[in-house]
Formats: structure tokens, C-alpha cells, sequence
């Protein structure tokens, strides 16, 4: 319950929570989403792309007492900062996405494998081969200069480069 009255600051309208609740059921009728369900789901909005690896992301961040399954509250949580989130709480959402291994570092590593995760699930005709080192590259460039970005970087850098928040926004409304 802890939750749902936290979320409430953002969604506003237990109305709103309630139809959540009735969607996410019809979906979900054991009360949890799977791994794969999602991506079933993903493969409804992506038929050309490999969801696998993106949603695999994906369920990494939202399931937050790591039971191996997404339940209405962490899906709810998830959902209330991707939409109505403060920036603070979209970009802390953000580092945490891309930090893979989760050791509050965005690390090359870390980098690659969520990116083209986000590639593979694109998956655009044309789109050259290693698209995705360049990316890494970038952002590294850009917001340390190093191999690692802390979280200070990215959240500086993001608000302070219209560049890098366009390349994250890439990624805006997948999730």
C-alpha cells in the first residue's frame, strides 16, 4: 500500500489507478507479468525487431524485490515516474536503466549492452552495423570523458546537452 500512496502524488486520480489496475488484469490475469509476456507484448509493437534483450532490461528495473515477475505495484511505480515523473525521478529512472550491472556506474559495458538492446528492438532497415559502438562512444565523450559516467555526470549532462537528451528521448515512449 506504501506504494499505490506514493504513486497517488503523481497519478493524482485513484480513478486513474483503477483503470491501470483493470488493463494491466486483463493482461495479467495471475496478478504479475512474466518475462515472457512482456514480451509477447513488446512483439505485438515491434514485429520486426528482437524484444528479447530490451525487455529483459526491462524487467530488471521494474521487478524491484527481484522475484522474477513484474506486479501491478512495480508496474505501477514504473509507470508513474515514465509519465509523470519529476526530471530528477525520470533521469534517475534513466541511469538506473542503463546501468546494467548495477553498481551505480554507467560503465562501457553497461552502455553497450542496454543500447543495443534498444537497436535490436528498433531494428530499422538500414541501420548500419555498430550503430550502437558509436552511441556508447558518444555518450562517454560526452558526459565523463572516461570510461565510467557517475551519476552526477549523467544527470549534468544530460540536463546540460540538448544532444544527449535528444539521443536519450530516442528511447521515450518504448517503455
Amino acid at each position: 500500500m506504501y506504494i499505490i500512496n506514493r504513486l497517488i502524488l503523481h497519478l493524482v486520480d485513484r480513478r486513474e489507478i483503477a483503470s491501470w489496475h483493470r488493463a494491466f488484469s486483463k493482461e495479467c490475469p495471475s496478478g504479475s507479468l512474466s518475462l515472457t509476456q512482456l514480451q509477447a507484448l513488446y512483439e505485438q509493437f515491434f514485429p520486426f525487431g528482437s524484444v528479447s534483450s530490451f525487455c529483459h532490461e526491462l524487467c530488471r528495473l521494474y521487478d524491484v524485490d527481484g522475484d522474477g515477475k513484474i506486479s501491478f505495484e512495480e508496474y505501477l511505480q514504473a509507470m508513474s515516474v515514465t509519465t509523470r515523473g519529476r526530471i530528477e525521478e525520470k533521469l534517475r529512472w534513466a541511469f538506473r536503466f542503463y546501468d546494467h550491472d548495477g553498481d551505480g556506474l554507467l560503465s562501457r559495458a553497461d552502455l553497450e549492452t542496454v543500447v543495443k538492446a534498444v537497436i535490436l528492438l528498433l531494428e530499422k532497415s538500414g541501420e548500419e552495423r555498430g550503430t550502437w559502438e558509436v552511441r556508447v562512444d558518444q555518450l562517454l565523450r560526452t558526459l565523463s570523458g572516461t570510461d565510467t559516467i557517475t551519476w552526477d555526470q549523467f544527470r549534468e549532462g544530460v540536463q546540460n546537452n540538448a544532444d544527449v537528451l535528444q539521443s536519450l528521448l530516442l528511447y521515450d515512449g518504448i517503455i
